[in-house]
């Protein structure tokens, strides 16, 4: 039931601040126009750098805008799902099962689950930078990179799940490396069907090609389903492992 809630609840979210893709027609129509003609991503640049400086001043404002927009989605529907759903994973397993100890847990979640996030955006960006100084390794490092960052995240909620006081971020994120360190047979299968299984069903769901609600709702709480049975792995990992 609180799957469901959450689906309609991030559904609604991103119906009402996703941003209108119809503003970033005109650069897609360029893309598409070098696509055909077959221009390699310099001509397009050069393409774009013989515009006036409005019109180059237009594109950049429209683009930053809607990644902005997606962004602040992005932030808003992770911080309600994801904390509410650590919050319900706490509650179930010390049978706190009431509408408020939910919205307490889910609330003293919130600034942790922000501050990681906060965190990422240097980790990407050394990512980033560290492939375009190293061309022929980029995708290398780009994928493992992405797969290390994925496995601290779900460790981190795993962590996040339990109240304990005086745990600083940088804390709990040396404690997820050194499970991982500890753990990775029991943790990269895991990883790995978690990825493998939520690739194929965003991608059954655009191969459907049709927005309709509903169609997105179930895919919502699929997606719910399966973030909260890997959360609840690394959790009870974490948990035996702290007992041992």
């Amino acid at each position: 039931m609180i799957l469901v809630v959450l689906a309609i609840i991030s559904q609604l979210i991103s119906l009402c601040l996703y941003p209108n893709s119809d503003v970033m027609l005109p650069l897609q129509h360029l893309l598409e126009q070098s696509a055909e003609n077959g221009d390699s991503l310099q001509i397009v640049m050069q393409k774009i750098s013989t515009l006036s400086e409005t019109e180059k001043s237009a594109i950049v404002n429209v683009v930053i805008h809607y990644l902005l927009q997606l962004i602040c989605v992005y932030i808003i529907t992770t911080l309600i799902t994801i904390s509410v759903l650590l919050a319900t994973i706490y509650n179930l397993t010390y049978k706190q099962l009431t509408l408020s100890t939910l919205l307490q847990n889910s609330l003293r979640i919130v600034p942790t689950l922000f501050l990681f996030m906060l965190l990422s955006i240097p980790y990407f960006f050394l990512l980033f930078l560290l492939a375009m100084m190293i061309p022929p390794l980029a995708i290398v490092l780009l994928l493992l990179g992405s797969l290390l960052y994925m496995a601290i995240y779900l460790l981190y909620l795993a962590l996040t799940i339990e109240p304990v006081e005086k745990w600083s971020i940088f804390a709990k994120i040396r404690t997820s490396l050194i499970l991982l360190k500890r753990h990775i047979r029991l943790i990269l299968p895991m990883l790995g069907l978690w990825l493998i299984t939520s690739i194929l069903l965003n991608a059954f769901v655009e191969t459907l090609s049709i927005n309709n609600i509903i169609i997105n709702i179930v895919a919502n709480a699929i997606n719910l389903l399966l973030n909260f049975i890997v959360i609840c792995y690394f959790y009870r990992l974490y948990m035996l492992t702290n007992k041992a």
